[in-house]
C-alpha cells in the first residue's frame, strides 16, 4: 500500500509519461495492462559515488531506537543535563517521560501535573520552567513539579514568549488570556527567588509574536496578532530595554505582517523572521523571510523557502546556518538557510514523520537536535515518533547540485559582471523551466535585469518540454523499480489521489522496507524541487532521500 500511494501521487502528476515503470510487473491504466521488461538499471547496485555523497553530506536524519511512550503534541521538551531530555504534558496529557541519549529509550517518571496551554524553557542546573498562567512550576528529575512563588499572569495564558537571558533569568511577554485577549505584560522570572516580577509593558498587546535576545542585551519583539487574530497580523516591531524597563516602538515595519513565525538571531547579530501566518491573505501561510538589522536600521527580504510554513520551528546550527522544520500540512522536508548566499537548500533526506505543529526540536548536543511528537496535518492524528537531525562537519557533496534557492532578480542585477553572466547562463541551462522565473523580471525596474531576462526568454523559447524527474525504489541494495514523469505540478494536499494505481499495491508488496531516491534534472527551480520532494514523502516510507541529478 505504501508504494501504491507513491505511485498514485506520481501518476497524478505524470500523465502518459508516468506510465514508464521499470519493473517485473504490469501497470494498470484505464483497465488495460502494459507489460514491462526489466531494463539495465534494474540490475545496477548502489554506486560507490552515491554512497560517498550520502556519507559526506552535512545533514543527517536518524530515527531514535524507541518512540515516545505516549503520543504528544503541544508538549514541552527540556534538556536538563546528564544526557537526559524531559518530555512533559501536552494537549490532554499530564504525565512526564525522560529520554536517555545513551540508550535512546523513553522512560516514565511517575510525575504528574495538569497544565493548560503549556510553555517551557530550561533553566540552569537541571531545572526547567513550565508556564500556563495557572499552574506555573519548576521541574527537576528528582523533585518533579514544584509550584513557583507566584504566577506569570492573573489567570491562564496561551503563547507567551519566553527568552533566557545571559544571567540565567527568564524574560516573558505577551500571549493570550483565557478569552483570547492579547496581553501587554512583560515579566522576568528569577530562579533564585522563584518569583515573576513585572518589568514593564509592551507598546502593543500581542500574542503569537517572536521575542529575540540581541547582542546588545535588548529584546526584539516582532509581529504577532491581537484580538482580531483570525483576520489580522502585525507588521510592527518593538525593542524592550531591560535596564530602562520599557518597550519602545521601532520606526521600521516589516514588509509583510506575520504571526506564529519563527525567529533566530544570526551569528552577525541580525534577526531572521521566518514564515508564519498572515490571516488577511489567501493563502495565509508564508514562505517569505525577512532579515532585521537594527544596527543599519534596515529590513530586507531574504530568500523564500520552498514550502510556505505557517507555524515553523527554526534552530541555529553550529556552522552559522539555521534549519526550518514543519509548519505545513504533511511537511517532511527540512530547509537550511545559508546566510553567506542568502539562499535556502533542502536537506537531502526527509524527516521520518511529517510534522505540521505541536512538535518539539530540542538541542541535545553541539550538533544534534531531537525532533519529537506533534501533528502531521490538520487531522486529529498525534505522533509518538522521534528522530535526530544532525549537522555534521562533513564537506558539501561534490558533483551533486544542492537544491539552493536565491533571488534571481538580485543575481541578474548583481554588481559583479561575472555573477550576472553566470546567473544568465544558469537560467538558460534550465530551458523550459526558466520561463516562470524570468516572466515577472521582464517588467523589473532595473534595465539590466530586464535585458537579461529577455535574453533568457529568447534562449529558452526554442527549448523543448521539461525533462523527466524520477523516483527510484531501492531494496536490498539494488534499484528494483523506478517511475518517471514530466509533470511538475504538486497536488494541493495529500488527499489528492488517483485510484487507477491502487492495483499496484499487491504487485509492490514484496518490497516492504524499501527506500526511495528522488532524482531531479539540474536547474530545476528550488520551490518546485522542494514541493515535489516533500510530496514523495506523503507516503509512509521512512527513508526518502535525494539522489544525484539526472
Amino acid at each position: 500500500m505504501r508504494i501504491a500511494v507513491l505511485l498514485t501521487l506520481l501518476t497524478l502528476c505524470g500523465g502518459a509519461r508516468a506510465s514508464t515503470l521499470i519493473a517485473r510487473s504490469e501497470i494498470f491504466f484505464g483497465g488495460s495492462s502494459v507489460p514491462t521488461q526489466p531494463g539495465p538499471d534494474l540490475e545496477r547496485t548502489e554506486s560507490a559515488e552515491v554512497i560517498a555523497a550520502r556519507r559526506k553530506h552535512p545533514y543527517l536524519l536518524t530515527a531514535t531506537a524507541h518512540p515516545m511512550l505516549e503520543k504528544r503534541h503541544r508538549h514541552v521538551a527540556l534538556r536538563l543535563g546528564g544526557g537526559k531530555v524531559v518530555f512533559a504534558a501536552g494537549f490532554g496529557k499530564n504525565t512526564v517521560e525522560i529520554f536517555d541519549l545513551a540508550t535512546e529509550r523513553f522512560t516514565a517518571t511517575g510525575h504528574q501535573q495538569h497544565f493548560g496551554d503549556l510553555h517551557g524553557i530550561p533553566l540552569a542546573r537541571g531545572i526547567g520552567l513550565l508556564v500556563d498562567g495557572g499552574n506555573d512550576s519548576t521541574y527537576t528529575m528528582d523533585a518533579g513539579f514544584v509550584r513557583t512563588a507566584n504566577s506569570y499572569s492573573a489567570g491562564p495564558v496561551r503563547w507567551p514568549e519566553m527568552v533566557r537571558l545571559d544571567d540565567g533569568r527568564i524574560f516573558l511577554c505577551g500571549g493570550f488570556d483565557s478569552d483570547f485577549k492579547p496581553l501587554d505584560a512583560c515579566v522576568i522570572f528569577d530562579p533564585t527567588t522563584r518569583e515573576f516580577n513585572s518589568v514593564g509593558r509592551l507598546e502593543t498587546a500581542r500574542a503569537r509574536h517572536s521575542a529575540t535576545l540581541l547582542t546588545s542585551g535588548h529584546i526584539l519583539i516582532a509581529g504577532g496578532t491581537g484580538a482580531d487574530y483570525t483576520k489580522q497580523s502585525f507588521d510592527s516591531l518593538e525593542l524592550f530595554d531591560l535596564r530602562a524597563m520599557k518597550s519602545v516602538a521601532v520606526s521600521m515595519t516589516l514588509k509583510q505582517s506575520r504571526a506564529t513565525h519563527a525567529a533566530v538571531r544570526l551569528s552577525d547579530g541580525r534577526v531572521a523572521l521566518i514564515g508564519g501566518y498572515a490571516p488577511q491573505l489567501r493563502p495565509s501561510k508564508l514562505a517569505s523571510v525577512e532579515i532585521v538589522d537594527l544596527d543599519r536600521e534596515s529590513i530586507e527580504s531574504g530568500a523564500s523557502m520552498g514550502l510556505a510554513r505557517g507555524e515553523p520551528v527554526a534552530r541555529m546550527l553550529p556552522r552559522g546556518r539555521f534549519a526550518v522544520f514543519g509548519g505545513a500540512d504533511d511537511a517532511r522536508a527540512i530547509e537550511v538557510y545559508l546566510p553567506a548566499l542568502d539562499a535556502f537548500m533542502v536537506a537531502p533526506q526527509l524527516m521520518h514523520a511529517a510534522r505540521r505543529s505541536g512538535f518539539t526540536v530540542t538541542e541535545v548536543d553541539d550538533a544534534r537536535f531531537l525532533i519529537a511528537g506533534g501533528r502531521p496535518n490538520s487531522t486529529d492524528v498525534v505522533l509518538s515518533d522521534a528522530e535526530f537531525f544532525e549537522e555534521s562537519s562533513a564537506a558539501e557533496p561534490d558533483g551533486s547540485e544542492p537544491a539552493v534557492n536565491g533571488d534571481w532578480g538580485k543575481r541578474l542585477g548583481h554588481a559583479e559582471f561575472g555573477v550576472r553572466e553566470a546567473t544568465t547562463r544558469e537560467l538558460i541551462k534550465m530551458g523550459h523551466m526558466a520561463r516562470d522565473i524570468v516572466r515577472p523580471l521582464l517588467e523589473h525596474d532595473d534595465p539590466e535585469i530586464r535585458v537579461r531576462a529577455q535574453r533568457v526568454q529568447e534562449a529558452v523559447s526554442v527549448a523543448g518540454g521539461p525533462p523527466d524527474w524520477c523516483v527510484e525504489i531501492w531494496a536490498g541494495g539494488r534499484q528494483v523499480d523506478s517511475l518517471c514523469t514530466t509533470d511538475y505540478k504538486v497536488p494541493g494536499s495529500r488527499g489528492d489521489s488517483n485510484p487507477r494505481t491502487q492495483a499496484l499495491s499487491a504487485k509492490m508488496a514484496a518490497h516492504a522496507g524499501a527506500r526511495l531516491v528522488v532524482r531531479f534534472p539540474q536547474g530545476l527551480p528550488y520551490a518546485t524541487r522542494v514541493g515535489l520532494f516533500n510530496m514523495v514523502g506523503w507516503m509512509d516510507v521512512g527513508n526518502v532521500s535525494l539522489g544525484p541529478p539526472l
